[in-house]
């Protein structure tokens, strides 16, 4: 059964639309009224509210809301946060596909590190795991320069993911579960995932262990199977490891930077997808 509430400091997801409250309460960057003092006049500042609340009027609901830390002082109450949406009553269940659901998922920030961008995504039930598309398939961004009407974009965007991507997405997925992979094709996967993680710097783990099962429903060779227990595991973390050179214990902690959970989950899609 999938976890009901997934909940830390700056990530929030349930199984029903968030408040505006609860999202504040995770990501006040939504909420920001000025944009970072960095940002020049060129800068057409609208909250990410602004757009939120056109979307919500349109039957759109929030599922996940979680923002970054800045490493920056000063910068947490602009830094990049991300949420993911569904059509209420149109894509709300299993009905639109058996183990899990498409999302539109939005990224924003308001100290100059990102647009509005707008890409799907699919959230599944059985891990209550988040994939999201890579940058083959793309997505919509809205510019900060575009004036007072950035919410009928967002809004457009929205809507032109649901009517143009998602269909693409489904068609994908059910090529990766037709697709059974060799040994070797799945340690490349999990190749790649630690790259997207670790880059050049050493990881406290070897490939392998991203290929680990977690349930009964990754138990199995196709495309579709070994990308999810390589992006949960890459991921979520959580797994007990030891350090080489100092034969220290630890715990793989999770990927919490929206920056780095989107990098990493579209490299993992478009990587997967280049073996179908």
């Amino acid at each position: 059964m999938a976890r009901p509430l997934i909940s830390s400091a700056r990530v929030l997801r349930t199984g029903q639309p968030l408040s505006l409250e609860a999202i504040r309460q995770v990501a006040p960057a939504v909420f920001a009224t000025t944009p970072h003092e960095s940002r020049g006049p060129r800068y057409a500042y609208v909250p990410t509210s602004s757009p939120l609340q056109a979307l919500m009027d349109n039957g759109w609901g929030v599922y996940e809301a979680s923002q970054q830390r800045s490493r920056v002082e000063g910068k947490d109450p602009y830094t990049k946060h991300m949420l993911r949406m569904r059509k209420l009553g149109t894509f709300d269940g299993s009905e639109v596909y058996e183990e899990g659901t498409p999302e539109v998922i939005l990224i924003n920030a308001h100290d100059g590190t990102a647009a509005y961008h707008m890409m799907a995504g699919f959230f599944r039930f059985v891990c209550s795991n988040g994939l999201m598309v890579g940058k083959h398939m793309g997505g919509f961004k809205v510019r900060h320069t575009v004036g007072p009407q950035t919410s009928a974009e967002v809004l457009a965007a929205g809507e032109a993911t649901v009517t143009q991507k998602f269909p693409i997405m489904v068609e994908q997925i059910g090529a990766m579960k037709h697709r059974m992979l060799t040994n070797t094709q799945q340690l490349t996967l999990a190749d790649v995932a630690l790259r997207l993680r670790y880059g050049t710097t050493v990881a406290p783990f070897q490939a392998p262990e991203l290929l680990n099962i977690r349930r009964k429903e990754d138990d199995g060779d196709s495309v579709w199977q070994v990308m999810n227990r390589v992006q949960e595991n890459i991921i979520d973390g959580g797994w007990e490891t030891r350090s080489q050179m100092f034969a220290r214990r630890s715990a793989v902690r999770p990927v919490e930077r929206v920056s780095a959970v989107a990098q990493i989950n579209g490299g993992i899609w478009d990587a997967a997808l280049a073996l179908v």
